[in-house]
């Protein structure tokens, strides 16, 4: 069997021997076990594995890509690329493929590598046993899966680089439908290392599905609203699609040309850092090659930097490092990794009293159908609570919505960050809770 190494190589010599000037291999492999429980019972076990290679190439300026997953007919994609790069336009500025040292890194963990698919199964019925009895109606669910990656990246510039990884996730669901009532409460994590705690999960969506038991109608206006982690994360979706290099360099979002300007509140404070430490997103270095590092976005409001991959950086004469790819069929292109958003100064009790009143907002529903990317959104409730005149929990509100501009709520309006985080669900995003005056409900 050829080796990896040995098949990067002879795409390489087979892309410069079809009269590539510059070439990348980018190969991966992967494996993962998963179960899913629904409605109160194991709906489905499922094992998975993929191996391919991608190839780019640059032939008298113009970029051809293609991929297989066919490892014994390489040549094949090669010669793919090499046909697709003669029918493109010549690339202007051009981008040189960086070169480098050497790095072969392993930031797997056996404790994580070691999940069997036994115990994410037991993880999923500890959630349907601990969720079923809360109240009449409920649907318990819960997901768990672990995985494991391999990827390498050689160029003709001489960089070698692979690395391998493991990862694994756990939520905790439950769903309750009451007349034209439905209510979905979920919580969970993602992480490298065993540290996701599974029993918090399951607490934590038990806990939000007690306090919905009770539900009422906020009246229609302006209120504070509180954003949790997870809804502050939906918002800030925004930011991440309006920082990409490629909407800047089309001209698509509205902080193209806006770099060193103030743009949301100078209580926002956001990273995006790539290196392994930083969360579930890290690795030794981008889809590029390129080594790690972590980026400020935004410094107190201020935007920092742009996130780019080699050809949208050269296009907008920036700093590469950013590359993302889905998977080993994909070129690549920018994508932000960890986002890591400072915490403020007040804890989360006193942001909910300053909030009496109004509203925590804890999930989002379509989203999707927004313009996220110059940031205006109108999205449905699925998961909010009324608050109390001492911060505390009320009931459910069912039937609410919300509606306005992302850079106008997180700039203008946003208030305060609390001093408590929170990782996200991908295990990528590290967000304080967020209180926000006079959000428009109906």
């Amino acid at each position: 069997m050829v080796t990896d190494e040995l098949l990067l190589e002879q795409a390489l010599d087979r892309a410069a021997a079809g009269g590539a000037r510059q070439a990348e291999v980018f190969f991966a492999e992967g494996a993962s076990d998963s179960v899913d429980f629904e409605a109160n019972r194991l709906q489905g076990i499922d094992s998975s594995s993929s191996r391919g290679l991608g190839i780019r190439v640059l032939v008298e300026g113009r970029l051809g890509f293609s991929s297989t997953s066919i490892l014994d007919r390489v040549e094949d994609a090669v010669d793919a690329a090499l046909d697709t790069a003669r029918l493109t336009e010549v690339e202007k500025p051009g981008f040189d493929l960086p070169a480098g040292e050497p790095i072969e890194a392993d930031i797997s963990d056996p404790a994580v590598a070691g999940i069997g698919v036994d115990e994410l199964m037991e993880f999923g019925r500890k959630a349907v046993d601990r969720l079923r009895p809360l109240a009449d109606g409920v649907l318990a669910g819960a997901g768990a899966s672990r995985w494991t990656s391999h990827w390498e990246i050689a160029n003709s510039a001489g960089l070698r680089r692979s690395c391998r990884k493991s990862g694994w996730q756990f939520h905790a669901a439950a769903q309750r439908v009451e007349g034209t009532s439905i209510l979905w409460c979920y919580d969970g994590s993602a992480s490298m290392h065993r540290d996701v705690d599974v029993d918090e999960a399951i607490e934590t969506t038990a806990q939000k599905l007690r306090q919905s038991l009770k539900e009422g109608v906020l009246p229609a206006g302006r209120h504070p609203v509180v954003l949790t982690p997870a809804a502050l994360s939906s918002l800030l979706g925004s930011l991440r699609l309006g920082i990409g290099a490629r909407a800047i360099y089309r001209k698509t979002s509205p902080l193209t040309g806006r770099l060193g300007e103030q743009v949301l509140s100078q209580l926002l404070t956001i990273h995006d850092d790539i290196r392994p430490e930083a969360g579930m997103a890290g690795a030794p270095f981008d889809d590029e090659g390129i080594a790690a590092a972590r980026l400020t976005v935004l410094q107190a409001g201020v935007l920092e930097t742009y996130l780019a991959d080699l050809r949208n950086a050269s296009r907008l004469g920036i700093q590469p490092g950013r590359a993302s790819r889905a998977g080993y069929a994909s070129a690549p292109f920018p994508g932000s990794r960890n986002w890591l958003v400072e915490p403020g100064d007040a804890p989360l009790a006193e942001l909910l009293a300053q909030a009496a009143g109004g509203l925590i907002v804890d999930s989002l529903m379509g989203m999707h159908g927004s313009n996220l990317v110059n940031g205006d959104f109108s999205a449905n409730v699925g998961l909010g609570f009324a608050i109390g005149p001492g911060g505390e929990t009320l009931y459910r509100v069912k039937d609410a919505a919300i509606a306005g501009n992302v850079y106008e709520l997180l700039g203008a309006r946003l208030q305060a960050l609390s001093a408590e985080r929170k990782w996200g669900y991908s295990g990528s995003e590290l967000m304080p809770w967020a209180l926000v005056e006079g959000v428009p409900i109906a």
